[in-house]
């Protein structure tokens, strides 16, 4: 088991890394969240060795590497940038950790074949670097990465660099190489999607600090607080109260078993949709295309929420709508901070 046991990394005044803790096992392959500037990209380079913590500890199969430099950890680290050595071929860079070890000519020439059939670049050995397309290059940078069959992989951002209809390609790669080699590995991205797409468990960073984990559906299903919520795309936020098990979101009234009071109410998609005989009388604002279908923005009174819709709707077109409750994620409502001037 990888596992980090209440890190703290400061700079300056600046806590950049506050009390994480966060454990991934054998085989399995851990996502790291969060927004950018959060500390996540500052906790890897500490269970790299990259960076000393102030306090805290890195354990890896219960023993204690916080002190141990990065040469003696037996993980691989692949960087957003990809870092490769443009004046090398495929077949070299894939090589280069491997000139380090007791590797012989021919079993280091066996294991890059092996590595590029691997990530789907069969062939490609004498290729050059600024020949190959930015999907490539993050292959054979995994590749490189994979060479040395390190004990853990440690992924910063690795499809960062790469526009949205490539990334949506590599990500089943990367779970599918993944799966073939039973690698443990944390994954550290921006993009929550791509962490569900690809991770067995999701940990949450927020200011430093691990503020929740889960599966995926979890996670999803039932964020660990509303801030969470918004940053996995919940929205709008609502005020809603809960009493003899309904919800009232003030638009719409729904069953509910939770208990009574005040909260704030975050919607995910899926939580209002389109339904003619819906007790919601909303009206369309504008309607815009993607490849899922038409995405309506309806107006229930002060509220707009997204829905999804096979057609285009004009604006001003009235629609019944409907609340489904299982898409709302409820949390105590915080004391307004607001006053009169």
């Amino acid at each position: 088991m990888l596992a980090c046991r209440e890190v703290t990394v400061s700079f300056g005044e600046t806590i950049a890394v506050d009390r994480a803790t966060l454990e991934v096992n054998i085989g399995r392959v851990g996502g790291l969240i969060g927004p950018s500037g959060c500390g996540k990209s500052t906790l890897l380079r500490v269970i790299a060795g990259l960076q000393r913590p102030d306090h805290g500890s890195i354990t890896w199969n219960g023993a204690d590497i916080t002190a141990a430099p990065p040469h003696a950890r037996p993980f691989g680290l692949m960087f957003q940038d990809y870092a490769l050595f443009p004046h090398l071929d495929v077949a070299a860079n894939v090589a280069f950790a491997l000139r380090f070890s007791d590797t012989s000519r021919a079993e280091a020439n066996r294991r890059v074949g092996e590595l590029l059939d691997l990530v789907g670049l069969p062939g490609y050995e004498s290729r050059t670097i600024d020949g190959l397309s930015g999907g490539e290059q993050q292959r054979v940078a995994l590749a490189r990465t994979l060479a040395p069959s390190p004990d853990v992989l440690m992924l910063d951002e690795p499809l960062g660099a790469l526009d949205r209809s490539l990334r949506d390609d590599l990500v089943p790669e990367m779970r599918r190489i993944f799966s073939a080699l039973g690698t443990t590995a944390l994954y550290v991205t921006h993009d929550h999607d791509e962490a569900f797409a690809v991770a067995d468990g999701v940990f949450v960073m927020r200011d430093g600090a691990i503020v929740g984990h889960g599966s995926p559906a979890q996670l999803w299903e039932r964020p660990p607080d509303l801030e969470t919520a918004r940053f996995l795309g919940y929205g709008p936020v609502v005020a809603a109260t809960v009493s003899n098990g309904r919800l009232d979101v003030g638009f719409a009234v729904a069953p509910w078993s939770g208990p009574a009071g005040s909260y704030s109410a975050a919607m995910r998609p899926g939580a209002v949709v389109i339904d003619p005989d819906g007790a919601i009388d909303a009206v369309v604002a504008d309607a815009t295309y993607t490849k899922d279908g038409y995405e309506l923005r309806l107006e229930i009174g002060e509220t707009t929420v997204a829905v999804r819709c096979p057609d285009r709707l004009p604006a001003g077109t009235r629609v019944r709508a409907a609340v489904d409750p299982d898409h709302i994620a409820l949390y105590p409502a915080q004391p307004s901070t607001s006053s009169d001037v």
